[in-house]
């Protein structure tokens, strides 16, 4: 029995790994791509404005970039939070209108139980009608004159 479970486990793991080897075989040329057009763009500004301010200008240029990658996550996840919270808001609206919906159904039940539980049961006052036969029978509950 267990060992079903543990081969889907497994199955399902290796799975999960062999997307994200798939996706870093992929990621890995950009990102050294990446660090040979930072090397040119070092050593082209060494050649025109010397090594102490070739570098100043790397690390500012870097931490704009840097600056503007936290600005977009923090945007993403500000909607994320968004989103997430209409859905509560939501999910909390359904579950107010199911409730309603349960207890309004369930309201004629309670009136009725209410009214059969009450001291001396529920009473019934009837109209009165001068028939002798009507009120014979229904002189312990109506009292017309």
């Amino acid at each position: 029995m267990f060992a079903g479970l543990l081969r889907e486990a497994k199955a399902a793991a290796s799975g999960l790994l062999l997307k994200y080897v798939a996706r870093a075989s992929v990621a890995v040329p950009f990102a050294i791509a990446l660090g040979f057009a930072l090397a040119a763009t070092t050593v082209m500004l060494v050649q025109s404005f010397g090594q102490v301010t070739a570098y100043w200008i790397m690390a500012a240029g870097l931490a704009a970039v840097g600056l503007i990658a936290a600005a977009a996550v923090s945007m993403k996840e500000e909607q994320e939070e968004k989103a997430e919270e209409l859905a509560e808001q939501t999910d909390t609206q359904e579950v107010v209108s199911e409730a309603t919906a349960q207890a309004l159904g369930q309201a004629p039940f309670a009136l009725l139980g209410a009214l059969a539980s009450a001291p001396g049961g529920a009473t019934i006052r009837l109209p009165c009608d001068p028939s002798p036969d009507l009120l014979r029978r229904t002189a312990a509950l109506s009292s017309c004159s």
